[in-house]
């Protein structure tokens, strides 16, 4: 089977628990593999470079946006409209 990347984006202050869930049920779905930053663990850059890498190397890119977001955030939002991701926002 196929293996799709989904990274969820990064950030988002006390969006902690809706994050979770993003990861529990994109884990759920068969094929699908939740990225999220924290997961992560040592980088071998520095942590721009490696979320917006993340970002590249995923196919599905999920924004959950609270009624502020970081310039991380948007960064990363940016990212992946630039590489042309499907995104989905929340």
């Amino acid at each position: 089977m196929v293996e799709i990347p989904v990274f969820v984006s990064s950030g988002m202050e006390g969006l902690e628990d809706e994050r979770g869930q993003a990861r529990s049920i994109i884990a759920g779905i068969p094929g699908l593999v939740p990225i999220l930053f924290e997961d992560l663990g040592a980088k071998p850059r520095g942590p721009r470079e490696a979320y917006l890498q993340h970002v590249r190397n995923s196919k599905i890119v999920v924004g959950i946006i609270g009624e502020a977001y970081s310039p991380k955030v948007e960064e990363e939002l940016q990212e992946a409209l630039l590489t042309r991701k499907d995104l989905l926002l929340f």
